[in-house]
């Protein structure tokens, strides 16, 4: 089974099928309950860390020194943690968004994919490194790196906007 035929065959399969020891059902279910607590962090590690930088309260911010009074010092520290607080309840809560406007799954994951993932992985780093190093580029490698940002930028476009159509219009 693949693809869309599999959604909760496995444990249905498992919890329904007689013979299990009782334990086992207990354990499927807190597996089964931890999965989306373990995709959070792991989805929203890079655009936690987006927001801090953009905010001036990711972690190499914090280190610097501040020479002014201790009381200073204090007060910016704490602007710092209630900032870092409200930028993670901010991005959770969005991400808390999607999950209610796409409430299948498989959508969410097609959604990050299609869009974020091909943002942070691919065409970001690539117009970084074009932006800092454009007068090391040769015109070879220019050509290269902008035919990949303008495929990948056709592929997260595409793919961002199939995961909004009805699964029916596209086949799924």
């Amino acid at each position: 089974m693949f693809g869309d035929d599999i959604k909760d065959a496995i444990t249905s399969n498992v919890l329904r099928t007689a013979g299990y020891p009782k334990a086992m059902t207990v354990l499927m279910c807190i597996f089964v309950a931890i999965i989306p607590l373990t995709k959070i962090p792991l989805n929203l590690r890079p655009l936690i860390t987006t927001a801090d930088v953009l905010a001036g309260t990711h972690e190499s911010h914090s280190h610097e020194h501040n020479h002014g009074n201790q009381a200073a010092t204090r007060r910016a520290a704490l602007v710092t943690q209630i900032t870092r607080f409200v930028i993670r309840t901010g991005v959770v809560l969005v991400l808390l968004l999607i999950s209610i406007v796409f409430p299948a799954f498989d959508s969410v994951c097609a959604f990050l994919g299609a869009a974020l993932c091909t943002l942070i992985s691919i065409i970001l780093p690539i117009s970084f490194y074009l932006k800092l190093f454009w007068k090391d580029v040769s015109r070879r490698e220019a050509a290269v790196l902008w035919l990949i940002l303008a495929v990948f930028s056709v592929f997260g476009t595409v793919g961002t906007i199939w995961t909004f159509l009805p699964k029916d219009l596209v086949g799924a």
